[in-house]
């Protein structure tokens, strides 16, 4: 099933149940949200879990993960979820929350899930140029804090593969500890944009959090 036919799956599901006009639906990001947030509990998440979560018929999360699993995430021998964005398996994106050791597929994961999470993150991640260590204070609503003051990241604006930490738009979308080690680096990597962390955190804010506002707020 692909993505635009899952999507309809769900409104149309959420139509017929619940009387939400199919334009109104925000069940698919409310369970891509839910996802999320069952992940920063720690555990794999499995389709019975996430449906009880959303209060959605099994069906629908099966679909989800089935779709899941062509699109590179992560999963365990039990057929649970382990990792899609945030994940459970060891990174070099460290994504302290709720008490939890968790981690990020790439960096921008870093600087928009705690506004999807509603919780501050602690993020620590290693300069591939001078093996510097960067670390983040990164809140869900206000502008993250950060060490060294010069930290950048680079990004990958343009669409490409980004199934899992491994994937050649993920493994291309780092921090760095200065300007000059993320030009060292992007000289091998042109398609890389290096961008501040001020600069990724408005991307953030106006193209992944806002679209998701109404989702987040039905919570």
């Amino acid at each position: 099933m692909s993505r635009q036919n899952l999507d309809g799956f769900i409104k149309q599901w959420d139509f017929e149940n619940n009387g939400v006009p199919k334009e109104e639906s925000t069940l698919a990001a409310r369970l891509e949200i839910l996802m999320y947030r069952k992940l920063a509990e720690g555990h794999p998440v499995s389709a019975e879990r996430l449906a009880r979560a959303a209060n959605v018929p099994l069906e629908i999360t099966d679909t989800l993960f089935e779709q899941g699993k062509a699109l590179g995430g992560e999963w365990d021998a039990d057929g649970r979820l382990v990792g899609n964005v945030l994940t459970l398996n060891p990174t070099q994106h460290h994504f302290h929350v709720n008490g939890k050791e968790l981690y990020t597929w790439c960096s921008l994961d870093a600087l928009h899930l705690p506004g999807l999470l509603g919780k501050t993150a602690e993020v620590a991640s290693t300069d591939p140029v001078s093996g510097e260590q960067i670390q983040l204070t990164v809140p869900p609503d206000a502008p993250p804090n950060y060490h060294p003051l010069e930290t950048v990241l680079t990004i990958m604006l343009a669409p490409g593969d980004r199934n899992g930490p491994q994937s050649p738009l993920c493994s291309q979308m780092l921090f760095f500890a200065s300007r000059e080690n993320a030009e060292i680096w992007t000289r091998d990597h042109p398609q890389a944009t290096i961008m501040t962390v001020e600069e990724v955190y408005q991307l953030v804010r106006e193209h992944v959090h806002a679209p998701l506002e109404k989702a987040l707020k039905e919570l």
